[in-house]
Formats: structure tokens, sequence, C-alpha cells
């Protein structure tokens, strides 16, 4: 089977997605039960889920969007996002199209995070939706020097660090314009994520857009108005770039956004916010926290798909002072679903 992908390739078995260049494709998979209850179906995936995470740690999602004038993201998670951009082969922009107007509807975008998915299954990017992000992007469009000098200067603030630079769409020798792409060590929230924005143009020293500061801003993948051949994206391989762990709120002082209400005025969307930020606590109450927040995922009124509820359960353990070790976590999470299944009946 082959279909149409967001920018126009044909993905199939044999076709090509820009992100590898040839011979990739997005998986179609279709599940037969055959004798299996939707319960145990659900089960034996999360199993194997959870001896997959064992074995080689999380992977993490990319979203791609076509055009800038959409909410709408689609995941793709066959490599990592860093990964992702570096082997994303610029796009060219027709002779005819009008730039503006192919930002705004054709070109190739992307969200580098995790992003909640809609009770429909569809993924809708707004401030609310995106729980977190694991790449770093900075725009830069108003290069004052050469396109020479802003190269050396990203490179000597980030000298031993991975990241991408690469053209945007109305670069010109004469007015350089580039993107900068960092790989964390680590997921960030809204409030780090601007934080780590900052300190990295300070130590770069250049202005630069401000909209790289909004939290579920698209960024546009490589595309060019010349010869591919002779894009100019840059590629380093090093460290991944030091982020800060995401604390407790108590311990963030006076930088901490919001202050949840008392936890009788809390909506259930809210009490799982919190916990996203905050994680499960001081040691001796962790698993009566991680208890109660898997009850709230799966919840009729919230109503968690078991995969997505795993995926939330991880990044709020992530974000605790002392996370649960992952066994201790799995079996847990695991006790817990079985149990809600098996009330569902």
């Amino acid at each position: 089977m082959t279909f149409v992908g967001l920018w126009g390739w044909r993905m199939g078995r044999y076709n090509t997605h820009p992100a590898q260049g040839g011979g990739h494709y997005h998986d179609i998979k279709l599940y037969k039960h055959r004798g299996r209850s939707l319960e145990q179906f659900q089960e034996q995936k999360l199993l194997k889920k959870l001896k997959k995470n064992a074995k080689r740690g999380d992977s993490m999602t990319i979203y791609e969007a076509r055009g800038f004038q959409s909410n709408l993201v689609y995941p793709f998670d066959k490599m990592e996002p860093f990964q992702y951009i570096e082997r994303f082969k610029p796009l060219v922009v027709p002779e005819s199209a009008d730039p503006e107007e192919y930002k705004r509807t054709q070109a190739p975008y992307c969200l580098s995070g995790k992003v909640m998915p809609e009770k429909n299954g569809s993924y809708k990017r707004n401030n609310t939706s995106l729980i977190y992000r694991d790449l770093i992007f900075l725009d830069y469009d108003d290069i004052q020097g050469t396109t020479e000098d802003f190269i050396e200067a990203v490179s000597s603030a980030l000298f031993g660090y991975s990241y991408i630079l690469y053209p945007t769409i109305k670069h010109s020798i004469e007015k350089p314009r580039f993107r900068l792409v960092v790989k964390s060590n680590n997921v960030m929230n809204e409030a780090t994520y601007k934080q780590v924005v900052k300190e990295i143009a300070d130590k770069i020293g250049l202005p630069f857009d401000m909209a790289s500061l909004t939290w579920s801003q698209l960024q546009g993948l490589p595309v060019t108005t010349g010869d591919p051949a002779t894009y100019q994206k840059i590629v380093e391989h090093g460290l991944d770039y030091p982020v800060p762990k995401v604390e407790p709120r108590a311990k963030q002082g006076t930088t901490e956004l919001y202050k949840p209400r008392a936890s009788g005025q809390r909506s259930m969307t809210m009490r799982i916010i919190d916990t996203l930020f905050n994680g499960f606590g001081d040691e001796g109450g962790r698993n009566v926290a991680l208890t109660r927040f898997v009850g709230l995922l799966f919840n009729k009124w919230v109503d968690c798909d078991l995969e997505t509820a795993y995926e939330l359960t991880k990044i709020a353990n992530s974000v605790t002072v002392e996370p649960l070790p992952i066994e201790e976590l799995d079996r847990t999470f695991s006790s817990i679903a079985r149990a809600e299944y098996r009330k569902r009946g």
C-alpha cells in the first residue's frame, strides 16, 4: 500500500521520505484481534512496550505539519528527532510559488516533543496539549554581518555540543537567515524551554527572533529556492546540551508560571498537569501518588488509552526528585491497568 504523504512524496514499502532520502515509509499496521478481547490485546501491547522500554529506553517523537495555518500535526517516530532533521533533504520551493503562501499552506514544518492526543486520536498543537519539548530551536532573521561570521559565532558558543544550523526559506547571501536546532540532554517544560533558549541566545550574543520563545511554535524544516546540492546545512555532533531537570514547584521559587489551586478546587485535568510538572513527590508517598495519577488517567472523564497513559506516567516519574525505579513503575502501572480493565468488564 502507498499513499501521498504530508508534502507530496509517495510513501510505501519502497518509496521515499525526505528525512531518509529513500527506502523509508510510515508503517500502517492493521491489528486483527481474532479471539482476543480488546483489553487482552491492549495488555499484550503494553507488555511489549514495557519490555522494549527496559531494553533500550524511550523513543521520542517528532510531529510533522504541512504549512503553518493548521494546528493539526502528525506523529513520526521512525527515528530520533535530531536525526530526523539531520537527514531531512531540503524540499525545493516551486519557482512560481509565492513564498508567504507556500509557507502558509505547503512548506514542511515540525514540532518536537510530546503532544497529548485528542479523544479521536488526532494531534492538535497548542500551548495546553504540548507537554514537553526535547529539541531547542532559535531563529535568526536579522543577521547584520556575513553568513561566515554568524556561523563562527554559533560554532564558538556551542563548541562541543550537538546542533544543526540551516538556512530558512527567505535566506539569501545579502540577507542571511538561519534556524538553529540544539539537542538537549533532557525534556523541557515551558518555563525551562524559555530559560534555555535565552541562555543559548546569550552565549551566541546576537539578536534572535522572539517568536522562538512561543511554546507550541512550529519550526520550518529545510527548504530552498535554489539548487538542493548547494544547500548549506551544518551538523555538529557532540554532547547533548545540558538543561535543568524540572523540579517540583516548591523548589522553583519565584520562577513558577502558575500556582495550582487548592486540591478540592482543581479539575482532573489540572491535577494531571500538576503531576506532570511536579512528579510524584517525596520517597514515602511516591507509590500512592503514582496510583492516584494512573487512576486519574483511566477515569472515564479523561479516558486515556493505554499507551498514552503509560507515556504520561513515565514523564511524571522523570520529573520526580527521586524517580521510582523503572521496574517498580512498570509493575505498579501494569497492576493498576489490569484492575481498571477488569472493572470495565
